[in-house]
């Protein structure tokens, strides 16, 4: 069944969703609203905004994991990286979560299997109904057994969470600002523990806060593109040393 909603979307379900918020790729627009990305599969660069569909998945989760604990982790960290700055006191378990919540909606974002449920059937739902259901943050199960493969992800993402937050408890995130170049920003970092927040300053552990050189910011860099899966970006990529 084609992932759309009924015309005019009248319940205002999110289905065009960022494994990376637009508030974060935001910090690296121009001033005309826009950033540059890289494919890896080419040396174009092509400018988007932030609510590009380079950066965002189609309805691959659901309303109730959209406005449930993904936006409390996201809100937790948008505060963070809003207020942040060299020496100042982190919370470190909401730049984790973040970080892991990114790499998990990322490694779930083509995930389309239905679940289909043997001996069970739906309630005979229209269109309508199993939009006011998701909406209240319910989940249903079709007339054929079938339940949207967005529900079994949310379920996914949620569970891995719980499973792998432990693996970061003891890390703490150090701020580096760049004294000269800015960095770039891979699509993920499932391998690194790494996370540009701005052109100039990046999260990274096993150090303290501080500024760093460019040498030093290319090869963050160099990093970024080493672990892209598809793209980079950045808010203009001649100004990022390699």
């Amino acid at each position: 069944m084609p992932l759309k909603t009924q015309p005019g979307n009248p319940h205002k379900l999110k289905i065009n969703q960022h494994f990376h918020t637009a508030h974060c790729i935001g910090r690296f627009s121009d001033k005309t609203g826009l950033v540059q990305i890289k494919l890896n599969s080419s040396d174009k660069i092509i400018k988007r905004g932030r609510r590009s569909r380079e950066f965002c998945v189609s309805w691959v989760w659901d309303q109730k994991a959209e406005n449930g604990y993904m936006k409390r982790i996201e809100d937790a960290f948008h505060h963070e990286i809003d207020c942040i700055s060299l020496g100042s006191i982190k919370n470190n378990m909401a730049i984790s979560e973040y970080h892991l919540l990114w790499n998990l909606r990322h490694k779930y974002q083509h995930f389309r299997s239905d679940i289909f449920l043997n001996g069970i059937d739906g309630s005979n739902l229209t269109k309508d109904n199993e939009e006011i259901i998701e909406r209240k943050h319910g989940m249903f199960v079709r007339d054929d057994g079938a339940v949207p493969a967005r529900f079994l992800v949310s379920f996914l993402i949620q569970r891995d969470l719980d499973k792998h937050i432990h693996s970061y408890a003891k890390i703490k995130w150090a701020l580096l600002q760049a004294e000269e170049g800015e960095f770039l920003v891979a699509d993920c970092y499932h391998e690194g523990a790494i996370m540009p927040i701005s052109p100039k300053l990046c999260f990274v552990t096993m150090t303290d806060d501080r500024m760093i050189t460019r040498e030093e910011v290319a090869a963050i860099n160099r990093k970024s593109l080493s672990l892209a899966s598809k793209f980079c970006f950045a808010q203009d990529f001649e100004k990022c040393p390699l």
